[in-house]
């Protein structure tokens, strides 16, 4: 029974070579000086200095501290022996130090920006409540809070 995908069987005179596992037919090779992969493999992308950079902080090490061992990262180490410089009396560590931490903000804070109108809205009711003294300054409520009425109320 032949299967549906094999070739008919020739008699040996005619076959120069047994077909099988990783022997094609010869109809099906590549020809001499006509390989399968001409251009080769495509070279990877090349990293940017910032990703080299990222990849080599955030590498972890293993070492010990006070006696225990602890994992951190590159950067990590860097920093606490900066501090640990610092606090030796290395100016430049300290102002490194300091630099660092200012420059590094809090991207979710709303410091330097703009507000909104509802944001200015909050703000100019507190201070008319500051004004008519239904507030104290640190926002907490006067002794009369019970007479207190929203200017926006009002309406």
């Amino acid at each position: 029974m032949m299967g549906k995908h094999r070739s008919p069987q020739l008699p040996d005179d005619d076959r120069l070579y047994e077909v099988g596992y990783r022997k094609p037919p010869e109809h099906s090779r590549f020809q001499h000086g006509n390989q399968g992969n001409r251009k080769g493999r495509k070279p990877k992308a090349k990293k940017s200095v910032t990703e080299n950079t990222d990849d080599i902080l955030t590498r972890r090490v293993k070492l010990r501290q006070d006696g225990k061992m602890v994992w951190m990262t590159y950067q990590e180490l860097i920093l606490l022996k900066h501090a640990n410089k610092a606090v030796q009396g290395d100016v430049r560590s300290a102002q490194l130090l300091f630099k660092l931490k200012s420059q590094d903000k809090d991207p979710a804070s709303s410091e330097g920006q703009p507000l909104d109108a509802d944001e200015v809205a909050i703000l100019k009711r507190y201070l008319a409540d500051v004004i008519a003294g239904n507030k104290s300054v640190d926002g907490s409520f006067s002794d009369d809070y019970r007479d207190y009425k929203d200017p926006e109320d009002e309406s």
